[in-house]
């Protein structure tokens, strides 16, 4: 059974196809792809990052690093340590991949390139400003959209549990939650669900401060 007749915007060569003989449990990832293709979800974070690396250096560019580390978390492996096992995986390196090849010539970023992306390259000060502006316009996006003017917002401001392992900064135990954590604030558009922004607090931060 052809799910798609006509090949996707993002690759216009990639069919897919239901059948008995899977090559990957993540065949939804072709959807996701689609989905951030037509919304441009993520390009409002990849236009202004700064890359400090050099190009002779650099493997994976950071489009792919981006899509990479957020798609992972979509699967629902936010480990670091998961990108070993995806790396590999054929439907995520075609949906990873520039339009012009099938899928990416090797595998993708193994757990060291993904984290040091995720700890010295988007952790920049322009970078952060660059997150922070995109998370912003995307929580926006379905405010400002609205053909009548919106003249009342509410904002929802919450604490929530990120569990941690290891020796993280600022992660304490907390006895409510009964775990090592950071003990985050996030605030968001109540009636849309998007998220404004969110503080990283130490673990034990008491919920009403």
């Amino acid at each position: 059974m052809r799910l798609m007749g006509e090949g996707t915007t993002f690759r216009r060569s990639l069919r897919v196809d239901v059948r008995d003989d899977a090559l990957s449990p993540f065949g939804g990832l072709v959807l996701l792809r689609e989905f951030e293709e037509r919304t441009a979800f993520l390009g409002r974070f990849l236009a202004g990052l700064v890359d400090p690396r050099r190009a002779c250096q650099s493997v994976h560019g950071l489009a792919t690093l981006l899509r990479f580390a957020v798609y992972r978390i979509v699967l629902g492996l936010p480990d670091v340590m998961d990108a070993e096992r995806l790396r590999h995986d054929p439907v995520l390196r075609a949906c990873l991949s520039p339009e012009s090849g099938d899928r990416l010539p090797g595998p993708l970023a193994g757990k060291s390139t993904l984290h040091r992306f995720l700890t010295r390259i988007l952790t920049l000060r322009p970078n952060r400003r660059v997150l922070w502006r995109g998370l912003v316009d995307s929580a926006l996006h379905p405010l400002l959209a609205r053909k009548r003017k919106v003249k009342r917002v509410y904002v929802d401001m919450d604490s929530t549990e990120i569990e941690v392992h290891g020796e993280q900064q600022g992660a304490v135990n907390n006895g409510h939650f009964r775990s090592v954590c950071y003990h985050a604030l996030s605030l968001s558009l109540a009636p849309y669900g998007t998220t404004l922004v969110v503080l990283l607090r130490p673990g034990n931060v008491y919920t009403a401060h």
